[in-house]
């Protein structure tokens, strides 16, 4: 008998669901934005993680990166990029203030 996947407990609410469906619909959303609301809707729906990779293209170590983050912050750090990441601004805070 296979153990239970860490990320079976993922239950979302109405709201959730909702958000996360117009996320995926949406024209404008990052595509980022949208594969990883794709990864928790279909998480919930009971997918697994190899199916979801398989489905979406992606590596399965990118599917269970978004649901730690889920599990560990909630929605809305699960869709969104950590602080810090991009090129560093090259004008410096006094400047910023002059202009």
């Amino acid at each position: 008998m296979a153990r239970p996947s860490k990320y079976s407990c993922i239950n979302l609410s109405a709201d959730e669901v909702s958000r996360l469906t117009d996320i995926t619909s949406s024209r404008t959303e990052m595509v980022r934005t949208v594969q990883r609301a794709k990864i928790i809707l279909l998480t919930a729906e009971g997918i697994s993680v190899t199916a979801i990779a398989d489905k979406l293209d992606l590596n399965r170590k990118s599917v269970e990166l978004c649901l730690d983050k889920y599990l560990e912050s909630g929605l809305e750090t699960a869709l969104s990029d950590n602080p810090g990441r991009g090129r560093k601004s090259v004008i410096m805070d006094d400047d910023k203030s002059y202009v």
